[in-house]
């Protein structure tokens, strides 16, 4: 019995110690796979322009590998791409752009860049990127993704915030069970609509899974859709009669903001709006600039209204990390170290007073910051 027992503790030992390093090695690969994603990310792609096409104020550019027989590297719906842009006469600057698509196995990126006013890089990519053209950009990442609660999805955009919500579309559409979805596009005029309108009224035409809802501020004659704001009201009232997944928002600081909390206040639970600002935010920006001076070298930046002081550190080319873009993972933090910034939208995580995500916030003041100790 007690040489029994005594192999029975030897055997349940080496379950154990087995089982430690399985779990090891598991958690061993997981990690070798973060860090090959990030190395990856952070890697150069050359890229060619292999399709383009205007829409108003849009341009929709799809990228291949050079030769077109070259996969590109994977990507979750929802995630960026960071262009590497060298305008004529200007320093190298940094820009990101959702992903307009999503493929298993992707042999092209598709992106839609709306020309912003006074845009540099969006100039350039409207005024100067055409087929044939090579570009570089940082391999796709972000934080914007599908999560795997059960229920109806609502997928909310405002006009070129589309361009992540078609991505997690496509992904839904893959899947080998259809969630039920409905899609909220707002724009302001119809013509904003062309790219993608087609597509979405096929699929709501085809498949019961699916609901497209496009909202136009400024219609013209003819337009029989909803001629007003997109707004929680419009959101809720076209919910199913089942369990909420969640509502995926991409939209202006300002809208966003609205929705998130007319959202909230409407019962809908914190943990289930997830959200990624774009472009810039003209209606909610300051009229002044702001010195922005980054220690450690005491390198200037000029805040000039952007949504966000993580764009404006981009703009300048002032190489920050980032990932999720909306408050949840913490990567874009700095510290403060002297001056005053307003809060754009609130951190979807604790952060230390002396600190701040870049993402979350614009300067109201001249502001000194540094990297923090990681």
């Amino acid at each position: 019995m007690i040489a029994s027992g005594i192999g029975l503790l030897l055997v349940a030992a080496w379950i154990a110690v087995s089982g430690l390093a399985v779990w090891m090695t598991v958690s061993g690969v997981k990690a070798a796979r973060a860090a090959a994603l990030d190395i990856r990310a952070a890697t150069p792609l050359t890229l060619v322009v292999t399709e383009r096409s205007d829409h108003g104020r849009f341009a929709r550019i799809v990228l291949t590998a050079p030769g077109g027989d070259g996969r590109l590297p994977r990507y979750s719906a929802g995630d960026y791409l960071t262009v590497l842009a060298s305008p004529q006469g200007q320093r190298p600057q940094r820009r990101c752009y959702s992903l307009a698509g999503w493929q298993a196995s992707p042999d092209s990126y598709e992106l839609l860049v709306k020309r912003e006013e006074n845009g540099l890089v969006s100039g350039w990519i409207h005024d100067v990127l055409q087929v044939g053209a090579r570009i570089e950009a940082l391999g796709p990442r972000g934080g914007f993704h599908l999560t795997e609660h059960r229920g109806e999805r609502l997928l909310v955009a405002a006009g070129v915030g589309i361009t992540p919500l078609r991505a997690m579309l496509h992904r839904i559409s893959a899947g080998r069970t259809m969630s039920p979805t409905t899609l909220f596009w707002s724009v302001r005029h119809v013509t904003e609509l062309e790219c993608y309108h087609p597509e979405f009224l096929d699929l709501s035409r085809t498949c019961d899974w699916f609901r497209y809802v496009p909202c136009v501020t400024r219609p013209g004659p003819g337009w029989r859709g909803t001629a007003r704001r997109l707004d929680a009201g419009i959101v809720l009232a076209a919910r199913r009669n089942m369990p909420l997944a969640g509502v995926w928002i991409c939209a202006s600081a300002t809208m966003t903001r609205q929705l998130t909390e007319d959202l909230a206040q409407r019962g809908v639970p914190a943990d289930r709006i997830h959200f990624e600002l774009f472009g810039a935010d003209a209606a909610g920006a300051p009229a002044e600039v702001a010195l922005v001076t980054v220690q450690p070298g005491g390198r200037c930046a000029n805040y000039l209204g952007e949504p966000t002081l993580l764009h404006c550190l981009e703009r300048e080319g002032i190489p920050i990390s980032s990932d999720c873009r909306a408050g949840h993972c913490g990567a874009c933090r700095m510290q403060l170290v002297g001056g005053r910034v307003d809060t754009v939208l609130p951190p979807q995580m604790a952060v230390p007073e002396s600190q701040v995500l870049t993402c979350c916030v614009r300067p109201a003041s001249d502001i000194v910051i540094a990297f923090p100790d990681r």
